[in-house]
């Protein structure tokens, strides 16, 4: 991945195990940040987002 040091190729697909990592690692630093839930109109799918009255 060095090699792509400017992030203008996706690598995700060839390197699913790092992204579902990176992933988990998100998501544990913003549930202890208060990131997340994101309201649900705000269109991001990859995202954990709050359903309608929560």
């Amino acid at each position: 991945m060095s090699a792509v040091r400017t992030e203008t190729k996706d690598l995700s697909n060839s390197h699913p195990d790092i992204v579902a990592s990176l992933s988990r690692k998100w998501d544990s630093w913003a549930d202890k940040n208060n990131v997340t839930p994101l309201p649900a109109d705000y269109k991001v799918k990859y995202l954990k987002t709050k359903g309608a009255g929560s």
